[in-house]
């Protein structure tokens, strides 16, 4: 008799778990669970009944998706021996985890009980770090590699953000990536839409209980100047002002939205300083 499956995520810290998923780990036959902060790790093999890292499933120069796929058939192997499995990720376990989605759909096509819960990623941190409401201006979000080989065309009066910018090309896991070289092609794509002196932040959100993000900023034409790491995030502020339409504008009927257009727009430059101050 098969077991059932909760895909959990972690949050960013500890203090960000929510209360299901720790119950959830707290229950479970057995936990397997790919975590980046010792504190987190620690609280997780303290309070489950079993635990198991995959993170050593990692192997340098091996393709992501065959790592992928080893997480995804340790989980469900174990429900299918009829054990209640909790698979926990770091962040949000929908958000750039590819085996939790596949967990979940291969458990449900066989009739495993599967659930995923949401959990606290590094965009909401980013949103809060940043000060800013995506229901504002906007906001577009896209992964570096997939964005340069499926080009789009970027929305300059939204917030952009870019993922895994350090990462850019790069299909298999490595531990000490050259990036600088195809972060320029990143540069280059983004020179396309925005002025060479647009400001942009490298973001990295905290990890710990204390302390602050990291918010860095340069100009996109020195993009390939930023520090990067494995959690770094690119993200580049509304550099113009949208342009309202005033037909659909009437045909709601809201007109008062164009006596008070001033309040939907961003002043970039002054703005800036402020974004930069954690």
């Amino acid at each position: 008799m098969n077991g059932s499956i909760i895909v959990a995520g972690s949050g960013i810290t500890l203090g960000q778990m929510t209360m299901e998923t720790q119950n959830y780990i707290k229950t479970a036959d057995v936990v397997y669970y790919v975590l980046t902060d010792i504190v987190t790790e620690s609280w997780v093999t303290e309070n489950a009944r079993i635990a198991h890292s995959m993170k050593e499933y990692y192997e340098e120069g091996v393709g992501r998706i065959h790592t992928y796929i080893k997480m995804a058939n340790t989980v469900l192997d174990a429900a299918r021996q009829g054990h209640n499995v909790c698979a926990l990720f770091y962040g949000h376990p929908g958000i750039f985890v590819t085996p939790s989605h596949e967990i979940v759909r291969i458990a449900r096509a066989e009739g495993i009980p599967a659930r995923m819960l949401a959990g606290v990623s590094a965009e909401d941190c980013l949103v809060a770090d940043f000060g800013f409401d995506p229901g504002k201006t906007g906001c577009a979000a896209y992964e570096a590699t997939q964005l340069l080989a499926y080009p789009k065309k970027l929305d300059t009066a939204a917030w952009l953000i870019i993922w895994q910018p350090e990462a850019t090309g790069d299909v298999a896991y490595t531990k000490n990536r050259q990036y600088a070289q195809k972060v320029q092609i990143l540069r280059d794509y983004l020179l396309k839409f925005y002025l060479p002196d647009t400001k942009a932040a490298v973001y990295e959100a905290n990890t710990y209980s204390i302390g602050a993000p990291k918010i860095e900023w340069k100009m996109i034409k020195d993009l390939c100047d930023f520090e990067l790491s494995g959690i770094s995030t690119l993200v580049i502020p509304p550099a113009t002002k949208a342009e309202m339409d005033l037909e659909n504008v009437y045909a709601l009927g809201i007109p008062e939205v164009v006596s008070n257009r001033h309040t939907s727009d961003y002043s970039t430059e002054s703005e800036a300083a402020e974004w930069n101050t954690p």
